[in-house]
């Protein structure tokens, strides 16, 4: 499965219990990039993104999302659903914020693929990275 996610500078992905991933240029970016795939999410993520033909919406969208699609993860540390992960969108805000919640996913058995980076609606740079798992790597 492909995974988005949103951190900050100290990998954090929540802060005051609220998403990092707010900015409307970079929900643009990533509707865009997901192409005709399925971005899975939750209820949470869905209440930004609304009415869309590619989003999916599901409480078991970490468990249901098929490895062709792509996964919205806001609320939920990666590294937990890792053994699902194959390719990771790692959206950096490059700001840091007093967080609820870290990414812990170790990125040692991973390949960088691929950087790029954004001008966000709120943030004015936003760096992309794309990871590939190592095949037979869990960590």
């Amino acid at each position: 499965m492909n995974v988005i996610t949103i951190v900050d500078d100290d990998n954090g992905l929540l802060f005051h219990h609220r998403r990092l991933s707010q900015d409307r240029l970079l929900r643009d970016y990533i509707l865009h990039m997901i192409g005709d795939r399925r971005l899975w999410m939750n209820d949470y993520g869905s209440r930004l993104y609304g009415e869309h033909p590619n989003i999916v919406v599901s409480e078991s969208y970490l468990t249901a999302c098929p490895a062709e699609d792509y996964c919205l993860v806001e609320e939920v540390d990666p590294a937990t659903i890792v053994d699902r992960i194959d390719r990771l969108y790692l959206f950096h805000w490059n700001r840091l914020y007093p967080s609820d919640l870290q990414c812990t996913l170790c990125l040692e058995h991973w390949t960088l693929e691929h950087t790029d980076e954004l001008k966000g609606s709120s943030h004015k740079k936003i760096t992309l990275e794309v990871y590939k798992k190592h095949r037979g790597k869990q960590s």
